[in-house]
């Protein structure tokens, strides 16, 4: 965040804070493989497909989830060039049809893949174990929903902007998060399965500083400041159901139950 956003840094860390910390405690493995896929947007933007690819390795050394990410390289070569013209519709349309077949695959097939990643791997185990204990998820559908307005708002609002770089940036950003936020309702399948999702949920932290740079007035300032509101009372919400608590580590490796 502080590659992109060295002045407001503090509004990156806010959303961690308030959105993921707490969940990051029992899940550390794949919290420092999303910390590194984060990371290695500074090497997107660079265009340096060596950095990325060896960024992405260390990841998946983590945790193995963290191959899903390799598409983030092309996609934001194609969404965010470098000559500062604005997307093409065509790529915004078959981005979109992309997006919902592949949700919609996910979903369909969500039993079929839970019964694959626990086959290969006894860690997943507890996934199969529990099909069907969850449920629908409020809270990610809030944030979807606000995201939208705010993506509109913001772009309706900075018409008069001439770069577009900011504007392709915006675009990428909000096409991740909701797709994070979506994959969350996996839950509906199984316990943990929507951790997928928290890859593309990430950059909800961009997402709130770049509305800013794309337009600066009082409104979308004003936007910010809600979503971070939001964040709090989604915090708040989690730690009075239990989801700041520290669970033991276990590990079958080591022996530890």
């Amino acid at each position: 965040s502080r590659y992109f956003y060295s002045k407001n840094t503090w509004m990156c860390m806010a959303m961690y804070l308030l959105l993921f910390y707490p969940s990051s405690l029992n899940m550390m493995k794949q919290s420092i493989a999303m910390s590194l896929i984060f990371f290695s947007l500074i090497f997107c933007h660079q265009r340096s497909l060596l950095k990325f690819l060896l960024t992405i390795l260390i990841a998946y050394l983590f945790h193995q989830t963290a191959i899903l990410m390799i598409w983030l390289y092309p996609l934001y070569q194609i969404f965010v060039p470098q000559n500062n013209e604005p997307i093409k519709i065509g790529n915004k349309i078959i981005l979109v049809y992309c997006c919902i077949f592949g949700l919609s695959a996910l979903f369909f097939f969500a039993n079929t893949l839970i019964t694959f990643l626990g086959g290969i791997q006894e860690s997943y185990s507890y996934m199969v174990n529990h099909q069907g204990e969850s449920s629908f998820s409020t809270i990610p559908m809030i944030f979807l929903f606000f995201s939208f307005i705010v993506y509109f708002i913001v772009v309706k609002d900075s018409r008069s902007n001439p770069s577009f770089f900011e504007k392709n940036l915006l675009f990428l950003f909000i096409v991740i998060v909701c797709l994070g936020y979506i994959m969350s309702e996996l839950s509906l399948f199984t316990q943990g399965l929507n951790r997928f999702g928290l890859y593309f949920q990430y950059f909800i932290m961009l997402f709130i500083v770049q509305i800013y740079k794309v337009k600066t007035t009082d409104i979308i300032k004003l936007c910010q400041y809600f979503m971070l509101m939001l964040a709090a009372a989604s915090f708040v919400i989690y730690a009075l159901n239990g989801a700041n608590e520290i669970y033991p580590y276990t590990s079958t490796l080591l022996g530890i139950e």
